[in-house]
């Protein structure tokens, strides 16, 4: 362990105290080290859910370059670089353990001073059992959508030829129709499948005036009216995100909320600023439309990828939605009653702006 008398050597060792407490009763592998080269302080647990006797461990320089999986090592030293800018992070990896075999770990760590030293301390959590681990990884995914769009391509030169030759086929326009469907539907869980490009502070106002402004022609067309009563308070609020997202997830609920409501009926947007527990800003937007209900059964599907409410229509709507918002930290909440329906979405605004509007 390290040792030293400057900085605040009381309250250091009291939160290295707690911290070795910590490490003998909880399932995880507790560290200590200067850098990445090399661990000063590693728990006992490391033996049983990893295999490595623990004084093998402290000293060893290589320790991470071999332990942790070749493909995951890129990431593990970006997050490892993260820690100068941010003091914390956390990621899931794959780890090498004694026997040889792969082990996926959460991996949280912070950069702390200790006695006047810089230090990092980590904790591995083990997750071999939580089946989200073996998730399809993006860029397959990515790269799977696109060769099914070659593939639709393909289908429709097809189409287009069968119609040259035989102009009455009925069948040619039935194919097209599914095909249509299925490029849509591929589009959307394109889109769902998304993971944010940039985060960085972005005015939420000025992102749902775009949703609701590129969509304003289509309730004219359907002759629905389209009400807006949002706070003004709320155009001078910003939140970390990505602007892209935000405007699909927006933009989804508010064509869900169009294709429920049959013409002569409203949508209506609310939006106002809460301050939560005396310090945490958030944005509340409902949505409210008029229309058939959701029965009890359909407000619990609503969000999930299967789940469509739409006429003629596959897409994911709301799950996409559900999906972006709570990448924000936010939450898409659905209520039902006889005279229609309200979805309501709950954003964190950015902290640094909190004080302005308290």
């Amino acid at each position: 362990m390290l040792t030293g008398e400057t900085g605040r050597p009381e309250q250091d060792r009291e939160q290295t105290s707690v911290f070795l407490e910590f490490a003998r009763f909880m399932p995880c592998v507790l560290y200590e080290s200067q850098s990445l080269v090399a661990l000063t302080y590693v728990s006992e647990s490391i033996f049983d859910l990893l295999g490595f006797r623990r004084d093998a461990v402290i000293g060893w320089r290589s320790f991470w370059r071999e332990c942790v999986l070749d493909r995951d090592f890129a990431l593990f030293e970006e997050k490892f670089r993260e820690l100068d800018a941010c003091g914390s992070t956390s990621f899931i990896h794959r780890m090498v353990n004694s026997a040889g075999l792969p082990v996926w770990v959460s991996h949280s760590l912070r950069r702390e001073l200790v006695n006047g030293t810089p230090l990092i301390r980590g904790c591995l959590v083990p997750i071999g059992s939580d089946k989200r681990v073996y998730a399809l990884d993006q860029n397959m995914v990515s790269r799977f959508v696109h060769r099914l769009g070659n593939h639709f391509q393909l289908l429709t030169l097809t189409i287009n030829s069968l119609r040259k030759a035989l102009p009455e086929l009925r069948e040619a326009e039935l194919l097209q129709d599914t095909v249509d469907k299925a490029i849509e539907l591929t589009r959307t869980f394109s889109d769902c499948n998304q993971l944010p490009s940039w985060m960085s502070e972005i005015q939420l106002f000025e992102v749902l005036k775009a949703a609701t402004g590129s969509r304003r022609a289509l309730f004219l067309a359907k002759s629905v009216r389209f009400e807006e009563q949002v706070d003004h308070v709320l155009e001078g609020m910003t939140i970390v995100g990505d602007p892209f997202l935000l405007e699909v997830a927006f933009g989804q609920v508010i064509e869900t909320a169009l294709d429920a409501t049959v013409s002569g009926g409203f949508v209506k947007l609310d939006g106002k600023l809460e301050i939560c527990n005396g310090a945490s800003s958030v944005a509340r937007l409902r949505v409210s439309y008029t229309g058939h209900p959701m029965l009890g059964d359909e407000v619990g599907e609503a969000t999930l990828p299967t789940a469509s409410f739409r006429a003629n229509h596959d897409g994911l709507g709301l799950s996409v939605a559900s999906r972006f918002i709570e990448m924000h930290g936010g939450l898409l909440r659905i209520k039902t009653e006889d005279r229609g329906t309200e979805v309501e979405i709950s954003l964190p605004l950015d902290k640094t702006k909190e004080l302005s509007c308290a």
